[in-house]
């Protein structure tokens, strides 16, 4: 229950509605990597935008990860899981796309239901 709880919170802990289609889309073990990347992505900055690029970059990090406007990032996270990657997830709240888009459908509870946004 207190689980729970938590989790109908998150989108009001982050400040971000978009958390809420995923957390009740989602099946849960691919919900809490989910989450990770999102975590993880609040260290993440863009650093400039060019030619359909956008440059993600770590501050504690030396590693420079490209993210194109078609939401392809070159550590290619999100082809090998099938959840966007942190980098991905920090291009992605700079925009206004539904984070479900991101996910590959197999991970969805029911498929079959179309996107919120």
């Amino acid at each position: 229950m207190e689980q729970r709880m938590y989790q109908d919170q998150l989108e009001v802990i982050f400040n971000d509605s978009r958390i809420r289609e995923v957390r009740l889309r989602l099946q849960s073990n691919p919900f809490e990597v989910f989450m990770k990347n999102y975590m993880e992505s609040q260290h993440y900055k863009i650093g400039y935008r060019t030619q359909g690029v956008l440059d993600v970059k770590c501050p504690t990090k030396r590693v420079t990860n490209y993210v194109t406007y078609d939401y392809k990032c070159d550590c290619f996270g999100q082809e090998r899981t099938g959840i966007p990657c942190c980098h991905l997830l920090c291009a992605a709240k700079s925009d206004t796309i539904p984070y479900i888009k991101l996910i590959n459908p197999r991970w969805l509870v029911d498929p079959d239901e179309p996107a919120l946004g």
